[in-house]
């Protein structure tokens, strides 16, 4: 779960794992059975408190820890094997992707993504699932102009998950995983990577350029940024004559022209 984690999202992980109230001495004390819940509730607040005694957690308020330091989370990391621990970390995601709210899991996205990229599905459609929330991830990093990790969840995990036929079965996927690395390079200055991102997009003809706006405003802003006015300018042109907007193209006021004709356009 990270470094730090909520309580609540450790629960549906721990109810979730079927680590119930076979809890021992962590069993709520009454002798009521009471509430199920609230029985494996109480058991790991117990759990909490005995690794928060013995130095291995600290608690922020009544529902927040963190591990005391880095390498008492590897220490305990590396209790099992790597593969093993992989697959746990997975099989956690999947159960947080399924059991969270919406709101609840937008809220931990990041958290999820993580879990579910610890070790590569391979089931088609876990991949597609997987996939789609390493966007979301991507598109909520952007939303914090935390452009490296939407770069990382869009283009090193997402777009890895995609089939090799990816734009004929996941094109609307396959287009705005493309269209938001592509954000995220530019946004990070790295135009070699950026451009490779756009020319994919750029490839597909069967995608209407309208679809394509996102890439074609990154390479925009890219080419008039690094002193490329003319010939970002023949591209908006070509752009619009697409749309059927003629401009000529010797007028003395065809760039501002041009410029706010391609701005109108989402």
């Amino acid at each position: 779960l990270g470094s730090s984690f909520d309580e609540n999202i450790l629960f549906v992980a721990w109810e979730g794992l079927g680590k119930t109230c076979r809890l021992g001495s962590w069993k709520a004390s009454s002798d009521d059975d009471g509430d199920e819940k609230v029985c494996k509730r109480d058991g790991l607040k117990q759990l909490m408190g005995q690794a928060i005694d013995e130095s291995f957690l600290v608690a922020h308020g009544e529902s927040h820890y963190r591990w005391v330091h880095d390498k008492v989370q590897e220490a305990a990391m590396s209790l099992d094997t790597e593969e093993k621990m992989q697959e746990f970390q997975l099989d956690i995601g999947e159960i947080l992707l399924r059991e969270l709210s919406k709101t609840e899991l937008r809220a931990a996205i990041f958290v999820v993504a993580n879990l579910l990229n610890a070790k590569e599905a391979s089931d088609p459609a876990k991949r597609t699932k997987i996939a789609e929330l390493n966007l979301d991830a991507a598109e909520k990093a952007k939303e914090l102009s935390a452009f490296e990790s939407a770069a990382k969840y869009g283009g090193n995990k997402g777009i890895g998950l995609l089939p090799p036929n990816r734009w004929t079965s996941q094109k609307e996927l396959s287009l705005k995983m493309y269209s938001i690395c592509a954000e995220a390079h530019y946004s990070l200055g790295n135009v070699a990577e950026m451009q490779k991102y756009c020319d994919e997009v750029l490839d597909q003809d069967k995608i209407p350029i309208l679809d394509k706006m996102r890439v074609y405003h990154c390479m925009l802003i890219t080419m008039g940024n690094g002193g490329r006015a003319p010939k970002a300018l023949k591209m908006s042109l070509d752009i619009l004559s697409q749309h059927r907007c003629k401009f000529p193209r010797n007028s003395a006021s065809q760039m501002v022209t041009a410029f706010y004709g391609l701005s109108k356009i989402k």
